[in-house]
């Protein structure tokens, strides 16, 4: 799927993830971010809220 993880909420994800996306701007690539699996390089494409 290209990297997209599609939608996700809060406690779903690593908690790394969710320290930055769920802080993120919508638009903006975030990190290196480091994780259990690696890293990772995250963008918020979309929000709902």
């Amino acid at each position: 799927s290209g990297g997209d993880l599609g939608s996700f909420g809060p406690g779903q994800m690593v908690k790394e993830f969710d320290t930055v996306v769920f802080s993120a701007p919508v638009g903006v690539v975030q990190g290196p971010v480091k994780t259990q699996f690696g890293y990772h390089l995250l963008e918020v494409t979309s929000r709902q809220d």
